[in-house]
């Protein structure tokens, strides 16, 4: 029960409160603590939309970054997909930054009729 380790409990100051408020801050509260540890890995992921065709991505990450990406298919666009790939490069693989990396741009005119939205999900599921 509590009441056997209360001569144990640790009052925290104000001062140790906002230590530990900037160590957070500074230290963990971040892309590169949270995803700069994370491992590797490479997937490939294929959807068949109709009126656009097939739409298929290979992917490789190196500590939560974007360091490999490919667009194959049997789609059409007016611009060729590998400026959307140089655009994703570099990128941290979590929705919001590959958001804010397509917002810039219309995925439409890469992959006919697929819109940011689409390449999203298939992106991250």
């Amino acid at each position: 029960a509590l009441t056997e380790i209360k001569e144990q409990e640790l009052i925290l100051t104000n001062d140790d409160r906002a230590a530990i408020q900037q160590l957070f801050t500074e230290r963990y509260a971040n892309d590169a603590w949270i995803y700069g540890e994370a491992p590797a890995f490479e997937f490939n992921r294929r959807t068949r939309v109709p009126g656009v065709g097939i739409v298929d991505v290979h992917l490789s990450t190196e500590k939560g970054q974007l360091s490999a990406i490919q667009f194959f298919g049997d789609y059409f666009g007016t611009k060729d997909t590998s400026e959307l790939e140089q655009l994703l490069l570099g990128t941290t693989f979590k929705y919001e930054e590959l958001a804010a990396a397509l917002a810039s741009v219309d995925v439409s005119e890469y992959i006919l009729n697929f819109s940011n939205q689409d390449l999203l999900e298939l992106l991250i599921g």
